[in-house]
């Protein structure tokens, strides 16, 4: 475990000159607008459809295909809660639990460094 937590902290270090490149670009005003769009049933439906039917479980252990068959009696459910997170910013709590697990890189390994964390949302 400490290799790990090791690997993901920083040190934090101050400096009162300090000048930070551009990382990120300009947002034009035509991407924005599309950030403000009210969201309607039909963009949700697409984005649902658009997933692999065995892909990304949900909280409930429900794959995308399950949602998919079952649209017409959960598609209000579903449209409410992606409705609420945006609106009031309100994302049920276990809706990102995540499950850590170490996959092996190697037949037999030795170290922590010989595997790589999962996350198994």
């Amino acid at each position: 475990m400490a290799y790990f937590e090791q690997l993901f902290s920083q040190e934090i270090v101050e400096h009162r000159d300090l000048t930070l490149p551009k990382l990120f670009p300009v947002i034009d005003s035509a991407d924005l607008e599309l950030l403000e769009k009210e969201i309607d049933m039909a963009e949700i439906k697409r984005s649902l459809f658009g997933i692999g039917g065995l892909k990304a479980p949900g909280v409930d252990g429900f794959l995308a295909c399950f949602y998919q068959a079952q649209w017409n009696k959960c598609a209000d459910d579903i449209f409410a809660t992606v409705t609420q997170a945006f609106k009031k910013c309100n994302i049920p709590d276990k809706l990102n639990y995540t499950l850590i697990a170490l996959v092996p890189k190697v037949q037999s390994p030795q170290s922590m460094v010989q595997f790589r964390p999962i996350s198994l949302c």
